[in-house]
């Protein structure tokens, strides 16, 4: 070109790698594919102010160019479990089935040289890609963080995504080696050791999640072993919100495997009213029902993190309950639940709106994006995997023991450790000839429901209230609801036999049978077979006496101590009946029990013996207590 008499310089066309690019002298000039395609095309024959010939002229013909883009697409490889994991991203364009990788800067270059062919990316392309490594770090380098995964998950931008299976064409990427649990006053599974981990990446990444493994696998110690670091770190204000009738539990856990951690529990008639009573704790611990009667005091103050305890009390997107524990201000949230998802995708939206708030949109957006149906669960699959970590028995299975022992201490309610007391002094009353003996038993009767003829006829009237160790039965029995399997459930007295085969059968829907004194001998063999021989959930209620040898009830690998009994060897007898040749599975025992109460004096004794073997008693050969037993069970009070 001519300028003023000067002609313009001209410039050659260089192909370097994948770039098609001008030099003029030792200039080197990039050029954009509206350019390339338009000197090839002959329409101009200047860029940048040097003179240009037709591209495909000068190589000859050798380099082709296409007047179609290339398509491109991002490869995302998923995270898999672990939330420290280094996310894998790449470009590939693609075609007619071949597959080439090409890089960030080919793609923001808009144009490339593939096989001796040029080509042209589109536009929104490379705007889309270029707004996106504005927000997501890494993304320019092919590796990103699991929270930006999935940001960019739930709300994709404008390109072509393939996402690549972890558990399906890559081995599950493996936790690094745990660190030791400095303070923690256990030894950890291997698996609960990876939970663990799980929860410290979340927090380190200022995610949430849901803890949602199989009951008896030790949640509960996996969160305290979390709380733990986070209170060694000096981060306190942390909360557990949990049923009232795991309160005391969550209390003496903490206490147990994390001494150096002081729980604060704030419930009751006496429980603080001003913000700076619960500001510097290292945990408070409290129930679903506290937090909405006191919800101006807990919005008062900046938690640290929240976990709730039996998550699926928050399932109802539309409860009062649900959207002030939502409000809450937290630096961290994790849902503990055995049951994630017990009714429809739904339940899930809830619990993460809690761990991750605002991550799957609001209720309405995720009704509409998500129905209950097998691709709505894939898609969100993807989504939710990095964060929801949930194991089943029998995936480790080769790290438990046989029998896994999970003891429950429940507290009395001021109102019913009142009539706990009332209950004392009457019983005493009325049989002065052996006050202690009879005391023992009408407290233990109480202890396994207030409204048993013998306690009514005592006192004079019924409880309308729910009865805290019947709502935690039902949380045991819901979480083995899921899996289908079946529960043999202990009990000492045969009112509280019928009556929890009445409960269970109206409330669960399922087949429930009772062998105690009253059942004859040719029928209980005939009982066991039914129950072994039904598929799905199905319970026996069982007293220990009447099914404590002789019978063969392997079908079932939960069972449940209602009341604990004097003679430890007595319950191991029961246990055994689930226990025996031909049990495939571990054997869940829990034992339910009330703190300070004649509960927790006949738990005491039973904890001391339980490793020994099933009829080796030291000091008690029969099933009755000696008298100093009877005195320290008396003496204990649940009214502080």
């Amino acid at each position: 070109m001519e300028n003023d008499g000067i002609l313009s310089p001209k410039a050659n066309w260089l192909l370097e790698g994948k770039s098609l690019l001008l030099v003029s002298g030792t200039k080197r000039i990039q050029v954009n594919a509206r350019e390339i395609s338009a000197a090839n095309s002959g329409r101009i024959r200047e860029i940048k102010g040097c003179q240009v010939i037709p591209p495909e002229t000068e190589f000859g013909g050798n380099i082709k160019f296409s007047k179609f883009p290339y398509d491109i697409s991002l490869e995302i490889n998923e995270p898999g479990r672990n939330p420290l994991a280094k996310v894998k991203i790449r470009f590939i364009a693609e075609r007619n089935g071949v597959k080439n990788v090409i890089s960030y800067e080919d793609v923001i270059r808009g144009h490339m040289v593939l096989d001796s062919t040029w080509y042209a990316l589109s536009e929104d392309t490379l705007i889309e890609t270029i707004e996106t490594e504005k927000k997501t770090p890494g993304f320019k380098e092919g590796i990103i963080t699991v929270g930006d995964y999935l940001r960019l998950a739930y709300k994709p931008p404008k390109l072509r995504i393939v996402y690549i299976n972890a558990a399906d064409e890559h081995p599950e990427q493996n936790f690094e080696a745990p660190t030791e649990c400095i303070g923690l006053n256990a030894k950890p599974y291997p698996y609960q050791s990876t939970g663990i981990e799980w929860l410290k990446g979340l927090v380190n990444q200022s995610i949430g999640g849901i803890l949602a493994d199989e009951m008896g696998l030790g949640k509960t110690l996996q969160v305290i072993a979390v709380l733990l670091e986070e209170v060694t770190c000096g981060r306190k204000n942390n909360l557990v919100i949990c049923p009232s009738s795991l309160m005391e539990n969550w209390r003496r856990e903490i206490e147990k495997f994390a001494p150096t951690v002081a729980p604060q529990i704030h419930h009751g008639s006496k429980r603080t009213g001003w913000p700076a009573a619960l500001i510097g704790n290292d945990v408070v611990i409290t129930t679903y029902e506290t937090v909405l009667q006191d919800e101006a005091l807990f919005t008062m103050i900046d938690w640290g993190v929240i976990v709730l305890d039996e998550a699926q009390a928050i399932k109802n997107p539309e409860a009062k309950r649900t959207t002030v524990i939502k409000s809450l201000k937290r630096r961290n949230s994790f849902a503990v639940t055995g049951t994630p998802v017990e009714n429809s995708l739904e339940d899930l939206w809830s619990l993460l709106d809690f761990s991750m708030p605002g991550f799957l949109g609001s209720l309405s957006e995720f009704q509409r994006r998500y129905t209950d149906d097998v691709n709505s669960a894939e898609a969100l699959r993807r989504l939710t995997t990095p964060l929801i970590l949930r194991r089943r028995v029998s995936e480790v299975a080769k790290d438990l023991p046989e029998k896994i022992f999970l003891e429950t201490a429940l507290r009395l309610n001021e109102s019913e450790a009142s009539d706990y007391e009332d209950v004392k002094a009457r019983s005493a009353e009325n049989n002065p000839a052996s006050p202690q003996l009879a005391t023992l038993g009408y407290l233990r009767m109480y202890c396994c429901h207030p409204n048993l003829p013998t306690i009514v006829d005592l006192r004079g009237g019924l409880r309308t209230e729910d009865f805290g160790k019947i709502e935690r039965l039902d949380q045991i029995i819901s979480e083995i609801e899921l899996t289908k399997e079946k529960l043999l459930i202990f009990t000492t007295y045969k009112d509280m036999s019928d009556r929890l085969c009445a409960h269970i059968s109206s409330k669960f829907r399922c087949p429930t049978w009772a062998i105690n004194g009253t059942t004859e001998i040719a029928q209980r063999q005939l009982i066991i077979d039914t129950f072994s021989k039904t598929t799905g959930l199905a319970a026996l209620v069982v007293n220990p006496r009447a099914g404590g040898s002789g019978l063969n009830i392997t079908a079932a690998n939960h069972v449940i101590m209602y009341n604990p009994e004097w003679n430890p060897a007595l319950e191991m007898q029961a246990i055994a009946r689930a226990h025996r040749r031909g049990q495939t599975k571990p054997v869940s025992i829990h034992y339910l029990y009330y703190s300070d109460t004649v509960e927790e004096a006949m738990m005491e004794v039973s904890r001391q013996k339980r490793n020994l073997a099933d009829t080796a008693v030291v000091d008690n050969p029969g099933d009755s207590p000696n008298n100093q037993r009877i005195i320290n069970a008396l003496q204990r009070r649940p009214i502080s």
